[in-house]
């Protein structure tokens, strides 16, 4: 179900959509919470190929354990369960290459790389099980969630909103006293915090707050009750994707009214599908339809979306690929583009390098990977050209692009 309300959810000021997504991220930082606890670990450090990913989980491991621990029978509505909270950035592949898969693959939180995406909107989310779980403790909830009265009634388990703001400000979580009310305010609007009869927003006063009953009933199980759509990120970025849109087209069922877009392999949604197959995103909100285009019509350049965190581990410079001494290895491929596209996007300037390839694509087909620099395009030098550039060169040709790649050679053998 995608209301949120049909799981204890409170109707606060926040959208119904931004809710549903908050509570999806709080079962995230559960589950976070839950593998770090285990013994013997399930998050640790982990080799493959002679090289360590850090703080990593093993697609298969996981799954085992929530069978065992969250009592399911049906592998696949695991699977379905992490799927959902990879679209929405829990996690992500350590290095980008797949979607959630019952398998001997590393996953890793983006909390754990700090590759998270911190935003206003998911911000009291994080925030608001970070407080949640770290003042419930026993020693802790001694001195903070205690019996208080407001009007002649006793509560359980609450605070004054004057003791959280005190809180925040003494433990650095705020700069100053203001900037805690603002985060308390997004708290109950969110609906991490209440007042104990609805009656006040939060204040730097004697009120009474609580947390919400529905942070201490949370499980994993939850997620199998919500359908969310993937949340379009709209505001620029420093280091912007390009995507390549075909086409957009308003479609419309009896049952609901939903923006469908048709987009490219060679497209991507910007930090929540990272790895997967373009072709199963049937259904993307967008804020405004796009105008229709046809289907014969040139691919244009979209460049209105945030991108997701750099796959890079470290930014090359044009003369490190350049040099003679360059540890880097180039190759040349040829890559027909199928009736979706490419399968890839890329990213950054000066140099530019692959963000992402569609493991089902053309690109995919021809051994293209994530991190790779692109050193030229159709016989065009381009390591000092601008991501825009790079596009315009891509596009100069609708059905086929010879790419010059440059792959680290610790890189160059690697499968994972």
């Amino acid at each position: 179900m995608g209301d949120a309300k049909g799981l204890g959810l409170p109707q606060g000021t926040a959208t119904k959509r931004q809710k549903a997504h908050g509570y999806v991220l709080v079962v995230g930082q559960y589950l976070r919470d839950l593998l770090h606890a285990q013994t013997p670990a399930l998050v640790k450090d982990r080799r493959y190929h002679l090289r360590i990913f850090n703080k990593c989980f093993v697609g298969r491991e996981v799954v085992d354990w929530l069978m065992f621990n969250e009592g399911l029978v049906d592998r696949s509505k695991v699977i379905e369960m992490m799927t959902l909270l990879q679209k929405n950035n829990v996690f992500h592949h350590v290095t980008d290459d797949h979607s959630f898969k019952d398998d001997y693959l590393f996953y890793r939180f983006r909390l754990d790389d700090n590759t998270f995406v911190m935003k206003r909107e998911n911000e009291p989310f994080i925030k608001g099980w970070h407080l949640f779980t770290k003042l419930s403790k026993s020693g802790n909830s001694i001195t903070f969630l205690q019996s208080r009265v407001e009007n002649s009634i006793s509560y359980e388990k609450c605070f004054y909103g004057s003791e959280m703001v005190d809180y925040l400000v003494k433990k650095g979580q705020v700069g100053s006293r203001q900037e805690a009310v603002m985060l308390g305010k997004d708290l109950l609007e969110s609906e991490i915090i209440h007042h104990v009869r609805d009656e006040h927003h939060f204040k730097d006063e004697h009120l009474v707050y609580q947390f919400h009953p529905h942070l201490e009933t949370i499980k994993l199980s939850d997620l199998l009750n919500f359908d969310i759509k993937p949340i379009r990120i709209s505001s620029a970025s420093s280091s912007p994707t390009i995507s390549y849109m075909m086409q957009s087209n308003k479609l419309h069922s009896p049952n609901e009214d939903i923006s469908i877009v048709s987009i490219p392999r060679h497209a991507s949604l910007p930090g929540n599908f990272d790895g997967l197959s373009l072709r199963t995103l049937r259904s993307f909100n967008i804020d405004e339809p796009a105008s229709s285009q046809s289907s014969n019509s040139s691919p244009k350049v979209s460049g209105d979306t945030k991108a997701p965190p750099s796959v890079l581990l470290r930014q090359a410079t044009v003369d490190e690929l350049m040099s003679q001494e360059s540890p880097y290895i180039r190759k040349t491929m040829t890559i027909t583009s199928d009736s979706v596209g490419y399968g890839f996007i890329v990213r950054g300037s000066a140099p530019c390098y692959i963000q992402t390839v569609d493991p089902t694509g053309p690109a995919a087909e021809k051994g293209l990977k994530v991190r790779q620099y692109v050193s030229s395009v159709n016989g065009h030098d381009c390591l000092k050209m601008s991501h825009q550039e790079v596009a315009d060169l891509i596009l100069k040709r609708q059905n086929e692009v010879t790419l010059e790649i440059m792959t680290h050679f610790r890189d160059a053998s690697k499968t994972t």
